[in-house]
């Protein structure tokens, strides 16, 4: 069976190993995130900081676009094989049922909230903010795809080119998760969790389709949802351009919130994962054997 994905590698003339891959997704990351945005943030006076457009904006576009493009210079130019081999030998209409599914799986977890008696809204619908959060969406879908060529694609064939496929899901679940243990509150049990529940089930999203346009698409709008269209936090981080403002009962417990790490630290998410991870690699297994 071949996987237009996991086969990616296999084009590179100079092929990447699983060690080496994370030691070049760790050293774009610092770069982009620390260095190339750092210095720009500090010459332009832009705070790298989601509590506002212009700070949501420099930090998804430039931090992570400066990550994206480190990455694809090394895929180009470094291992020589095309930039499409890392995920995106697919039809980009996959990215339609990725963004459907995000908004959907996020309105599940919010919609678990109010059930249960944790969330309200605070005002109504701003419709003021319509044009920022749309621009907030072209931002997340880089920071979106970039998290996903460096994990998804990029890792997880270096990884299973050399160890196969069971360590490869785990290894960029575990590297994935690890990337996001500075954001606040992250190092806890939920929220560490569900960053490894998110990361095998996009593995999955992507086996499935043999490419990483739905993935990019679920991450892109889900991180989307949370923060540009409900208001929440976004792996710990506020965002204020938002069409809507949701915020926490005096009832709430933080089991079912995520506290400080908002809603992505919530057994909500976790239930709606682990259905995701169990439906995603059920549609892998059913298309393998079919091969």
């Amino acid at each position: 069976m071949t996987n237009p994905l996991l086969d990616g590698m296999n084009s590179a003339r100079r092929p990447t190993g699983p060690i080496t891959a994370v030691l070049v997704l760790l050293a774009a990351f610092l770069l982009g995130q620390m260095v190339i945005a750092g210095l720009l943030s500090a010459l332009l006076g832009i705070p790298l900081t989601f509590a506002s457009l212009p700070g949501q904006l420099f930090a998804t576009v430039v931090a992570f676009g400066a990550t994206l493009l480190l990455v694809l210079a090394w895929v180009r130019w470094r291992e020589g094989r095309p930039i499409a081999t890392v995920g995106f030998q697919t039809s980009p209409v996959r990215a339609v049922p990725g963004a459907v599914a995000g908004f959907a799986m996020f309105g599940v977890v919010v919609l678990i909230g109010f059930a249960a008696g944790q969330l309200r809204f605070d005002g109504g619908f701003d419709a003021s903010m319509t044009g920022g959060v749309l621009l907030a969406l072209l931002g997340f879908c880089v920071q979106g795809s970039t998290e996903e060529v460096l994990c998804r694609g990029l890792l997880m064939q270096a990884a299973h080119r050399k160890w196969g496929l069971p360590a490869a899901v785990a290894v960029q679940a575990v590297v994935f998760t690890a990337l996001h243990l500075a954001n606040p509150d992250g190092f806890s049990a939920l929220p560490v969790l569900n960053l490894l529940l998110f990361a095998v089930f996009l593995a999955g999203w992507a086996l499935w389709e043999g490419g990483l346009w739905g993935a990019c698409a679920w991450h892109a709008v889900w991180n989307w949802t949370q923060g540009n269209v409900f208001g929440v936090l976004v792996s710990g981080n506020e965002v204020r351009t938002s069409l809507l403002h949701t915020r926490n009962t005096g009832a709430a417990t933080e089991l079912l919130t995520g506290g400080g790490f908002g809603l992505e630290g919530s057994l909500a998410t976790t239930l709606v994962l682990a259905v995701g991870v169990a439906v995603v690699f059920t549609l892998y297994r059913r298309g393998s054997r079919a091969d």
